[in-house]
């Protein structure tokens, strides 16, 4: 008998580490570049080619620095 072990899932690993670089892009953009939040996670979806948002759909609405 063979020990027992998963193998690791690169697809959801792969998944998981897209998914963590694109909420770590929206949140430089967001902070660093005074975007909005759907601002910036739009411009992260696009720089990591993922799918947009069904649910924002608004175009740019970046807020002004203070």
């Amino acid at each position: 008998m063979t020990p027992s072990h998963s193998e690791p899932d690169t697809e959801a690993t792969n998944h998981d580490a897209r998914l963590e670089a694109f909420e770590e892009r929206a949140a430089i953009l967001e902070f660093d570049a005074g975007l909005t939040r759907t601002e910036a996670e739009r411009r992260a979806r696009a720089a990591y080619g993922l799918a947009p948002d069904p649910n924002h759909s608004r175009p740019s609405d970046r807020r002004t620095r203070r």
